[in-house]
């Protein structure tokens, strides 16, 4: 079984990350005609905040392996 991402993976995680938050603000804010900062939005504030944590930790891993195996 493979434990680590390879480069092509950590793209796509980002790209998914980065479209499904964008589809995400567009689904539960009426965001052409108002602002999504208010704080009705407390739950979608969460899953962004979430998704990009995830993602953030999915890319300093993958880092961190590529770091250590180029010494």
């Amino acid at each position: 079984m493979k434990k680590h991402f390879s480069k092509k993976q950590v793209v796509a995680i980002i790209a998914i990350c980065i479209i499904g938050n964008i589809m995400l603000l567009l689904s539960m804010t009426d965001f052409f005609t108002a602002s999504f900062f208010k704080g009705k939005y407390l739950l979608l504030y969460f899953l962004i905040a979430s998704s990009i944590f995830t993602a953030y930790k999915v890319v300093i891993n993958y880092r961190r392996r590529v770091g250590s195996e180029e010494i």
